[in-house]
């Protein structure tokens, strides 16, 4: 909304209050070159010692926050005395602008959780200040006026929830991180982290193995494992398939998370025949079985088919010849 200039007979000079028309309140000032704020009566300059009078130390095209005094009477004397003027009698709404705070005492954004345990951030469009917020710094004035603010001692019980949540927000920060959220992630991300006796093939799928070489003997695939474009995971020890219960370490067979590709690469990388369990041995056998019934029924199929049909030659005796035998 645009403001209006309103005139009054005071002889203040003319100024823009947008607050005021927008919000029916003004709680943070904005100083302009025209004037003061209309709506605090000719008293839109900071309370501090020389800033009332000393324009120049803002800047006539910036916006400058100022706040009101606090209605608690001991902090009001507080503010009274850290200012030091002579006429200590600020009227109702008196402020005090912010560049007469330190940064610990002003807030200018605010925190929430999210629901997946992320810190959404928001800068505050107007700041305000901490409950125990005083005005210990006058600028181009003596030293002796202005005072660094003591830090506040913790007790034990906020220091230690503040090593809690900042090991909560490390533990969110690093589970996040962990996640696999696509299979393209994983194809580009996994080389970084696969170790070197790990050998791999990327197509369709990635093909993960391990090779097994002894002196005099030709390489065989130790294990391998490979994970699809829904990062599931299958894996084998030599010719012999894993069922689930040799990879229960993946709690569901997906690879969605790089904890569990180092635990795969770990557990895979020093498994041995005595590891697969008897279910996975006795369904290999029987498969191994089942194929070489399969290719015997296949090769008596082939034999009987190419075998040679019996000749049949023609008899030379007619049926009215043997008859007319005597």
């Amino acid at each position: 909304m645009r403001g209006v200039k309103i005139s009054f007979g005071f002889g203040f000079n003319q100024v823009v209050c947008k607050r005021r028309l927008i919000f029916g309140f003004c709680s943070n000032w904005s100083f302009q070159q025209s004037g003061d704020c209309l709506c605090l009566i000719g008293r839109g300059n900071c309370y501090a010692v020389g800033v009332r009078f000393e324009r120049s130390n803002y800047d006539p095209t910036v916006y400058i926050s100022c706040f009101q005094f606090p209605k608690e009477e001991d902090r009001r004397n507080l503010w009274l005395k850290k200012i030091n003027r002579k006429d200590c009698s600020p009227a109702k709404n008196a402020v005090v602008c912010i560049k007469h705070f330190s940064e610990k005492f002003v807030i200018t954004e605010d925190h929430a959780v999210r629901d997946d345990g992320s810190v959404l951030t928001v800068k505050r469009i107007y700041p305000k200040f901490t409950p125990d917020a005083y005005p210990p710094i006058f600028p181009n004035h003596p030293a002796y006026l202005s005072s660094d603010p003591v830090s506040k001692r913790k007790t034990p019980s906020e220091r230690r929830n503040e090593i809690l949540k900042r090991d909560e927000k490390k533990f969110t920060d690093w589970c996040l991180k962990d996640i696999i959220k696509t299979f393209d992630d994983f194809r580009k991300e996994f080389p970084t982290k696969l170790t070197k006796e790990w050998l791999f093939t990327v197509q369709e799928d990635v093909l993960f193995y391990k090779l097994n070489i002894c002196n005099g003997q030709a390489p065989r695939i130790k294990v391998s494992y490979k994970v699809d474009r829904n990062l599931s995971v299958t894996a084998w020890h030599g010719e012999i398939a894993l069922s689930n219960k040799s990879l229960h370490i993946l709690q569901g067979n997906k690879c969605d998370r790089w904890t569990k590709f180092d635990c795969l690469l770990s557990t895979l990388g020093n498994y041995e025949e005595k590891n697969v369990c008897f279910e996975d041995k006795f369904n290999y056998t029987l498969n191994f079985l089942q194929d070489v019934r399969k290719q015997k029924e296949k090769k008596e199929d082939e034999i009987l088919v190419t075998a040679p049909k019996p000749c049949c030659f023609a008899s030379p005796y007619t049926p009215s010849i043997l008859d007319s035998r005597p």
